[in-house]
């Protein structure tokens, strides 16, 4: 999937490119094509998209009770009853499970993610894409490259509709020996600064820089299938995509649309907007940094 911040006269468009071509996991088939969004689509209507519905149950509805009574009696009463959920799953995720077996009148809610696990159809298809179809039909993953993490081709194959992938969960890794990325950031480190100190993925650099540093620098520039590392912080700056998207829900979204960024307001602050987007795995938004 194709989702990237551009200027549009001097407001930012937001685009997402939706294809749906066969199954690539199966069948190798290239999944090219798609639509451009319209002025007015915001980041809801990219994590949301139009071939999906969901709602968050609100207290006074039958649903809300359905769920609360299952988390805090159902759950350990029953616990066979709620399979791969336990005390500590999250309100979401039991709303989830409820619209799955249809009960309460819950519907697919929007606050929640799943990251595939092996034995999923998902799993494999990213496993696929990652290992094969990247490869083959490059063009047909949008801005994905070799080196995209797994959350972010899951992420393309949800926008997709296909393999019953589901939003996958933003999280941080720091890579451990054994990993491409650990590789990758070791040849940087003892190698590749020093002996290319003008690439760009280096801009920022230096030899004194950490492994985790290196880690994300080669995370935004996609390469070396680095995750997000942990115990980072770094506020987005003018020219990155995290940037162009933060000052567009500053400048329109949230004011346009409220009731889609229920924890933001007009006086949020940079930070606070760039958490909403990290936290939502959107414009590859680090922790911002707090004073």
């Amino acid at each position: 999937m194709s989702f990237r911040v551009v200027m549009a006269g001097t407001k930012l468009l937001f685009c997402v490119i939706l294809s749906v071509v066969g199954t690539a996991a199966q069948t190798g088939r290239s999944l090219r094509g798609g639509t451009v969004a319209q002025m007015d689509r915001s980041l809801q209507d990219a994590t949301t998209p139009q071939n999906r519905s969901c709602h968050d149950t609100e207290e006074g509805e039958s649903c809300y009770r359905a769920v609360t009574w299952a988390m805090e009696h159902g759950i350990v009463v029953h616990p066979e009853w709620y399979p791969g959920l336990h005390v500590g799953s999250t309100f979401a995720e039991f709303q989830a499970h409820m619209n799955t077996i249809g009960h309460g009148g819950c519907e697919d809610p929007c606050d929640i993610c799943q990251t595939s696990k092996p034995g999923e159809q998902c799993y494999e298809a990213v496993t696929w894409a990652m290992d094969h179809g990247i490869t083959l039909y490059p063009d047909a993953y949008g801005n994905l490259t070799s080196g995209s993490t797994f959350e972010e081709f899951q992420r393309f194959l949800y926008f997709e509709g296909k393999e019953d992938c589901k939003w996958p969960c933003s999280k941080c890794h720091t890579a451990v020996p054994d990993e491409t990325c650990h590789t990758g950031v070791l040849w940087a480190m003892q190698d590749g600064i020093r002996l290319h100190p003008d690439w760009s993925i280096y801009s920022g650099l230096d030899a004194d820089s950490s492994f985790v540093d290196v880690q994300a620098a080669l995370h935004r520039h996609q390469s070396n299938r680095c995750p997000q590392p942990c115990g980072l912080c770094r506020t987005a700056v003018e020219g990155e995509p995290c940037y162009e998207a933060v000052m567009w829900l500053m400048e329109y979204g949230i004011s346009l649309h409220p009731e889609w960024y229920r924890k933001l307001t007009t006086n949020s602050s940079f930070e606070d907007v760039q958490v909403y987007l990290h936290q939502g795995n959107l414009e590859k938004c680090s922790e911002p940094c707090r004073q």
